[in-house]
């Protein structure tokens, strides 16, 4: 990793190096800006404050403060921070850490959002080489299309295939043409997402039970459509 910046400070002794007027840490991976930083040459941890921007091939972050360590290529999120993919989707974190190298994370706190869905939990693991994510704890899943929330404690997310699935809990809230709410809950729910609108749909498994202002019904299993 190198470090550029206009003025610094190192300590010998304890091998700490400061800047307080701007900098930039560069590796193979990543590049790191902020106002202020602290680097630690023996743990080889990085301390940013202040407009920090990090730079990928696939992602850029903002935050106010944020950790990094150049050898084993760890973020660490200590305040809020948003996370803009290369594809335009969005999230915000709390508090977590990102594995610049094998893309897996460990997030607290967030909001996801693309241009069809937004998803909101308390606990993020995701791995963004095998496309794979998952969401514990108040998970809440909303279609903007479709004016359609699917609610649950756990969330299971394979992007390849658009499969997401939502149980512990589960049920979906879908707002219908003439303003009445259909509720649908089931142990789990699974949403299949498509770019032909014929295919997309909601699979609802076990303990299957709707309302709506007009109907009511139970059922083992049950596949809806918008």
């Amino acid at each position: 990793a190198t470090l550029y910046t206009h003025n610094l400070d190192y300590a010998r002794t304890t091998n700490l190096a400061y800047y307080f007027n701007g900098g930039r840490l560069v590796d193979s991976v990543n590049v790191l800006t902020s106002k202020k930083g602290y680097y630690n040459a023996n743990t080889n941890l990085a301390s940013f404050k202040d407009d920090v921007k990090v730079t990928n091939p696939d992602y850029t972050m903002y935050a106010d403060s944020m950790q990094y360590n150049s050898r084993s290529k760890d973020i660490y999120f200590v305040s809020e921070t948003t996370v803009i993919n290369k594809d335009s989707s969005r999230a915000v974190y709390q508090s977590g850490t990102y594995n610049t190298v094998t893309k897996v994370s460990d997030l607290y706190e967030g909001v996801g959002e693309s241009e069809d869905y937004t998803i909101e939990g308390d606990e993020y693991d995701l791995d963004a080489t095998r496309n794979v994510g998952r969401v514990r704890g108040n998970v809440v899943m909303t279609s903007k299309k479709e004016n359609l929330i699917i609610y649950g404690q756990a969330s299971d997310y394979f992007r390849d295939k658009g499969i997401t699935k939502v149980y512990n809990n589960a049920f979906v809230a879908k707002i219908t043409d003439d303003n009445d709410t259909l509720y649908m809950t089931a142990d789990t729910l699974v949403s299949i997402d498509n770019k032909d609108p014929e295919k997309k749909r909601i699979l609802a498994y076990h303990g299957v039970k709707i309302y709506k202002r007009d109907l009511q019904g139970v059922a083992d299993s049950l596949e809806y459509r918008a």
